[in-house]
């Protein structure tokens, strides 16, 4: 899928066009079949594969793309939330249609079919000052990579792992070694075709690039399926060629830390969410009523953009000390509570992860005003706490709060998102202390 940033897409979007407005765009429905029909060879090589045959491809409506976008994330809420209520998994998965406005290009694993998204190209591009040949080129880069996930799709079957994966982590590293492969392909087809400048261009409109990284607020996670997917891939490739890219596909890395750390993949590895067990229920303590909640790893693409207002050599040293994390993830409306157990290499290295964590410092807020509150104390147990509140704007849908307790080579991280905890932050703290200390007993 061929997604642009948010914050790109809210301006596009205030051009005299809208999305579905302009069905043709800068590919003519009539013309279509031929680009993709001379596209092909293109992706094949630069894949290692062959296709079995070439899939019909259409201009997408905002209608195919919303419909797409709900089915789709339907089966994959069942997998993940198999104990909601099901008109929760419903209206969650109704929610994702509002993503079709960010799509330019889309394989639908269910469908089978690749939808370029009507005028989207054409309005993404003119936004960046190109000319229609330009359009016209970022159009072929988008197509060259739907068409690579319609190639894995044929050699693997991807539906099965796309729907069954274990958890989000899960199911966000998968997501970046599909997205990172088809990106890997397209920067391959951008060469020979020598559309490499458009191929940049299009990393710009997603809010990064390979020399920068993430270069807008909140496009790390844009950055981390696509630009991080690609280097993994990359390194993959240039370890053992197309051989051990389709193995990584077939055996795709089980968590996103991996994606980040390519050094930590095993394609036999498998990694449990069980050291949170004992957190089930700690949710209630913030409220009654329906909590949805799911036991999930915690990778480095969740932890990463939390520690980004520290310096990045500082981030990487505690990063690189963390073993294993997993969360008990809650969520109801728009407030969300993870109770997480962080287990590092040592105590010295979970005390470097609170000396961090205990520094005041800033946070990127998307330009709102926020505050960060910071304190450092001893608990009645004799374990370290650390308190980190932050406040964007004085809007209590945007509060956070996070409390660290440190014990032995584990930490602790109760955190919110959405209101003010107050006294119940203690209650939730004592009750996953209990469960997480007597379990490492």
């Amino acid at each position: 899928m061929y997604w642009v940033s948010a914050a790109l897409w809210s301006s596009v979007a205030c051009a005299p066009h809208q999305l579905g407005a302009v069905e043709q765009g800068p590919i003519g429905e009539a013309a279509l079949q031929q680009v993709v029909a001379e596209l092909v060879p293109l992706v094949e090589s630069a894949a290692g594969r062959s296709f079995e045959h070439i899939p019909y491809t259409r201009i997408g409506t905002r209608a195919d793309l919303e419909r797409v976008l709900q089915s789709e994330n339907q089966r994959v809420l069942e997998g993940l939330y198999p104990d909601a209520p099901p008109w929760v998994r419903d209206q969650l998965a109704a929610d994702a249609r509002g993503g079709a406005e960010s799509i330019v290009g889309k394989y639908g694993i269910e469908t089978k079919v690749l939808y370029l998204a009507g005028d989207a190209v054409d309005l993404l591009v003119a936004r960046r000052g190109l000319s229609p040949t330009g359009a016209h080129d970022a159009a072929r880069l988008v197509l060259a990579h739907e068409l690579t996930h319609a190639l894995q799709d044929q050699v693997l079957d991807l539906l099965p792992d796309f729907v069954g994966q274990r958890d989000a982590d899960s199911l966000e590293a998968f997501a970046a070694i599909t997205e990172g492969h088809a990106n890997f392909v397209e920067h391959r087809v951008a060469e020979a075709l020598g559309l490499t400048e458009i191929e940049i261009v299009l990393q710009r409109a997603q809010g990064w690039t390979q020399a920068e990284g993430p270069i807008e607020p909140g496009s790390f996670q844009l950055w981390f399926r696509y630009g991080q997917g690609e280097t993994f891939v990359a390194g993959l490739h240039a370890a053992g060629g197309d051989e051990a890219v389709w193995g990584a596909l077939a055996h795709p890395p089980a968590t996103t830390t991996m994606i980040l750390r390519p050094e930590r993949y095993d394609p036999l590895s498998s990694v449990s969410s069980a050291a949170a067990e004992g957190f089930r229920g700690v949710e209630s303590t913030f409220g009654d009523g329906v909590w949805i909640s799911v036991l999930t790893v915690v990778g480095e693409a969740t932890l990463r953009p939390e520690l980004d207002a520290y310096p990045a050599a500082d981030r990487e040293r505690v990063l690189a000390g963390l073993v294993q994390a997993s969360a008990l993830r809650a969520f109801r409306e728009e407030r969300q509570v993870d109770v997480r157990a962080l287990r590092f290499a040592d105590a010295e290295a979970a005390t470097a992860w609170m000396n961090l964590v205990g520094r005041a410092t800033s946070t990127p807020s998307g330009g709102l005003a926020a505050s960060v509150t910071v304190q450092d104390a001893v608990d009645a147990s004799g374990r370290r706490q650390v308190t980190r509140t932050v406040d964007i704007a004085g809007l209590a849908s945007m509060a956070q709060e996070d409390r660290f307790v440190f014990d032995g080579d584990t930490v602790l991280q109760v955190q919110t998102r959405g209101f003010r905890p107050g006294l119940r932050m203690d209650r939730a703290v004592t009750l996953a202390s209990d469960a997480i200390w007597e379990g490492a007993r």
